[in-house]
């Protein structure tokens, strides 16, 4: 099984195949692109094709898809997604974040992308320390991501492997990764 995410709307005149994250599923199938680009030819009367990707790798050149560059969140931005996230049911978190933001500058510059947003939105959800520093937020992050606030809070498991052991594979993986001067 893949990471790539399918969707396909179809409407009288032309489907719609939106195939997100790309850059997650290549590794383990190189051959994306090309299929990608034999179906779009293939297809073209009759399907508009929308690809997902982070903006690194070198098989973003084998797809010749019309490019767009989404920015980083404004401050306006991050504020209504954080208003969304919360969707008007916990006030008193919504003002937690942005009060704490406004008093950690440094952080709330490194917060303007969904993933980031999120990470602190959860970790006020659980009623988790809010993070003052980017090397908090990461490591915030990564316990999140390894199942340690789920420990803590006494919230069921979501994996079986052990806290511990999912963050030593993350550093090993992160040195590996680091040695080879390698992002991905």
């Amino acid at each position: 099984i893949t990471p790539i995410q399918f969707h396909v709307e179809i409407s009288t005149k032309k489907a719609v195949l939106l195939l997100d994250g790309i850059d997650e599923a290549i590794s383990i199938n190189p051959w994306l692109p090309l299929s990608i680009k034999q179906f779009a030819e293939t297809y073209k009367e009759n399907v508009q094709i929308i690809v997902s990707s982070r903006t690194s790798g070198s098989y973003l050149n084998d797809i010749p898809f019309f490019t767009v560059t989404l920015l980083p969140f404004t401050k306006s931005q991050r504020d209504i997604f954080i208003e969304n996230w919360f969707r008007d049911s916990d006030k008193e978190q919504i003002v937690r974040i942005q009060t704490h933001l406004a008093k950690h500058l440094e952080l709330a510059e490194i917060i303007t992308n969904p993933l980031l947003t999120t990470t602190i939105c959860v970790l006020a959800e659980k009623d988790i320390e809010l993070p003052n520093s980017e090397i908090r937020l990461y490591d915030s992050r990564l316990k999140l991501l390894t199942g340690f606030y789920d420990n803590v809070k006494k919230i069921d498991q979501r994996t079986i492997t052990p806290q511990y052991l999912l963050e030593q594979l993350a550093q090993k993986l992160a040195f590996y990764l680091h040695s080879k001067n390698r992002r991905e």
